[in-house]
């Protein structure tokens, strides 16, 4: 079984950031069950625990700066250099 991916059904603006070395749960600061069931489901990944959390921190930023505010200052977090 192999669960759907929810980007698919995401609408224009949505983008999707993959953050190599992370496990499904890595950017979580608190996990639910992380004593019990998650670590056997969802594994920690190999990055480093702070850079997990920090990424998808500037991606959202720099999203909604750009689509709230109007301000396209860090949209190249999300649609440029900075994004590779």
């Amino acid at each position: 079984f192999e669960a759907p991916r929810l980007f698919e059904y995401t609408v224009p603006d949505a983008i999707e950031v993959s953050i190599v070395g992370a496990s499904h749960i890595d950017f979580m600061d608190s996990i639910i069950g992380l004593t019990h069931v998650a670590p056997y489901v969802c594994p920690p990944g190999s990055a480093e625990p702070q850079d997990v959390r920090d990424i998808p921190a500037r991606y959202m930023i720099a999203w909604f700066t750009y689509y709230l505010k109007g301000d396209d200052s860090l949209e190249g977090y999300f649609n440029g250099l900075e994004s590779q």
